[in-house]
């Protein structure tokens, strides 16, 4: 970002989005981020290398986060530290350790065993650690940002819990003296990137996906569900796959192999019925792959119902709600309820105004596979006329939804509007009007330029 630019948004505000993926960092009113960088990088990024791994006891052992594969082990039934992996920010199934070089002057050979192998110290304290210099990583040699001079947007999700707020919000102004930090809502950022009052958001992302309904700016926090069919379940279900694949025992990373894999070959079909695309097998780095984990693995988890009906035509016993966990329900079967659960009057307004985002919805042909399976879904429940309305939005994402937010006068108004509010000056649902009246007048046509 050259220098002019820096001294002349001295006092606008940082947009970030912290995903279990990536990281987006930019300026308000800025049509894209200035940087992005994936979350496996911050151990590459700090001096010495720090390295965070999930401890799968006897399961599996895979260190994503450092990028120093090591033996990976898939077997039928992975326990639950695996499905639950979760990002650098998640602390309760991470572990810290401690990368001293071997032969160091300083340190004897059993000691540098000792630092290498344990657990070192306490959690919280090594997490801010790292934390601190990630961002100074971050925002000092990578953007040259003076943080003393901004204010920080954060976008946060569902799970985010008040420890992790706390943590990269005394980050941000103990060690860094930002102006402020402030946390909104990921999935009502996606709607403000549409300039539609209303959605049905769901959120196809890494560890889970969220289906969350907004009424007029509302969230309506009752209604929200999830489940951990996410984009990491699509990646077991490849390591699984491909565990026969010619050659792939000889591949050094596999993580990314199979990142790389969907991302080029990965598809969803519009029908169960429809057959591969292409004959013979598809060659990928030396590996022999057949057709069908173009798509199968990916219908998996997003689709589960289907494949089993077709699998199960001659069975007696059907499949019933039982089926799956509670955490592990299909997409397509929780939107539909949730659908129902909401009031009949705004029945017809969220499923016209539906916002699918996340990296899933990347896969081409996801959208239209979705739309078509839940209106066949809702059909069968009786739903005809959601049915005949259901429509997705597009939206230019969530980041592009918080800048737009925050160069508005929206922001201030909300810090203003909640220190009234804890003075008991003025009600809670006083603001509702005025949010209104602001994305009315600053849509993201009018206030972000096109992206392509």
């Amino acid at each position: 970002m050259p220098p002019n630019d820096i001294k002349r948004s001295r006092k606008e505000t940082i947009v970030l989005k912290i995903g279990s993926r990536t990281l987006e960092i930019g300026l308000s009113g800025h049509p894209k981020p200035l940087y992005q960088c994936s979350i496996s990088q911050f151990s590459l990024l700090v001096k010495p290398p720090h390295q965070f791994e999930v401890n799968y006891e006897e399961s599996t052992l895979f260190d994503q986060e450092s990028k120093s594969q090591e033996e990976l082990k898939v077997k039928a039934q992975l326990d639950d530290e695996f499905r639950y992996f979760k990002s650098n920010f998640f602390r309760d199934r991470l572990i810290f350790k401690n990368n001293h070089k071997k032969g160091d002057a300083n340190k004897d050979e059993h000691e540098d065993q000792v630092n290498e192998n344990d657990i070192v110290g306490d959690l919280d304290y090594n997490l801010s650690v790292f934390l601190n210099q990630v961002i100074r990583c971050l925002f000092f040699k990578q953007l040259k940002l003076n943080l003393p001079s901004f204010k920080i947007l954060i976008l946060e999700n569902q799970f985010l819990g008040d420890f992790y707020k706390n943590l990269i919000s005394n980050c941000f102004q103990r060690y860094f003296n930002a102006r402020h930090v402030n946390f909104v809502s990921n999935s009502m950022m996606a709607l403000f990137a549409t300039g539609s009052p209303h959605a049905l958001v769901i959120d196809l992302g890494w560890n889970f996906t969220t289906i969350e309904p907004i009424f007029d700016y509302r969230l309506l926090r009752n209604h929200i569900v999830f489940t951990k069919r996410g984009g990491f379940e699509i990646h077991k279900q490849y390591l699984c796959a491909m565990q026969n694949v010619q050659n792939f025992e000889n591949v050094e990373n596999k993580f990314d192999f199979v990142e790389d894999f969907i991302i080029k070959f990965g598809y969803v079909r519009p029908d169960i019925a429809e057959e591969a695309y292409g004959n013979g097998a598809i060659k990928f780095r030396k590996c022999q792959m057949i057709r069908k984990l173009q798509y199968e693995p990916i219908e998996a988890v997003l689709f589960p119902h289907q494949i089993l009906n077709q699998n199960k035509d001659n069975d007696e016993d059907e499949s019933g709600d039982d089926e799956f966990d509670s955490d592990e329900k299909p997409i397509i079967e929780l939107t539909v309820k949730l659908i129902k659960s909401l009031p009949i009057d705004i029945r017809s307004t969220m499923v016209s105004n539906m916002i699918i985002t996340g990296g899933i919805s990347k896969i081409p042909g996801m959208k239209s596979r979705f739309i078509k399976e839940l209106k066949q879904s809702l059909v069968e429940c009786g739903l005809h006329k959601c049915s005949d309305e259901v429509r997705s939005l597009k939206t230019l994402g969530s980041w592009c939804g918080a800048s737009l937010y925050s160069s508005t006068s929206l922001l201030r108004y909300q810090n203003d509007h909640r220190k009234k509010v804890s003075k008991g000056r003025v009600s809670p649902s006083s603001s509702h009007s005025r949010v209104s009246s602001e994305i009315k007048t600053a849509t993201p046509d009018s206030q972000i330029p096109s992206l392509t």
